[in-house]
């Protein structure tokens, strides 16, 4: 059986300039940040589409090595808009999918989230990546490594450094 290495780098659509220092969602200082290139991701909220433009509100998540966001077990850091300057498919761009853009900052929009008063950052949308829908074994921490697969009806770790273990349905380790 074959497997590969992990992607260490994002898919080239989300790949950015070396030179261009990007500030991660969780970190942003809003008011110097305007202006400025982000590249943010997390779940869809809510997709609208305006008269000349396309808005999808986002709950902002940290990025893992390949600008994916990385929500399971964790809480949200932030909700987000992002403007489309083209008409965005609210039956393909659904709630809770995955998405990563790549844009500029430009304001803050004051909204409200239930009854509270909530600030928005709005990104105008240059380039932007939905992920595809994860399998339950994306959300398994005991499947979601690549030195994992499938042999006969148990998971086998193979690790460069370690021998190999193996490891029942319960995620634990034993000698084999």
């Amino acid at each position: 059986m074959l497997t590969s290495c992990a992607a260490t780098k994002p898919p080239l659509i989300l790949q950015i300039d070396k030179a261009q220092a990007l500030t991660p969602l969780e970190q942003a200082d809003l008011e110097s940040a305007l202006g400025h290139t982000v590249r943010w991701g997390g779940t869809i909220l809510e997709t609208i589409n305006k008269k000349d433009f396309s808005q999808i509100i986002i709950l902002g998540y940290p990025l893992d090595n390949q600008a994916r966001p990385i929500y399971y077990g964790r809480e949200g850091t932030r909700r987000f808009i992002a403007n489309f300057s083209n008409f965005i498919e609210p039956n393909t761009y659904t709630k809770n999918r995955e998405i990563t853009i790549i844009g500029k900052l430009d304001g803050i929009k004051q909204g409200k989230v239930g009854e509270f008063d909530y600030e928005f950052p709005v990104i105008t949308v240059e380039k932007h990546l939905l992920w595809p829908t994860r399998s339950y074994y994306d959300y398994n921490p005991y499947y979601n490594d690549n030195y994992y697969y499938w042999y006969s009806d148990s998971l086998y770790y193979y690790p460069h450094y370690r021998s190999h273990r193996r490891i029942n349905h319960h995620g634990h380790h034993y000698s084999h």
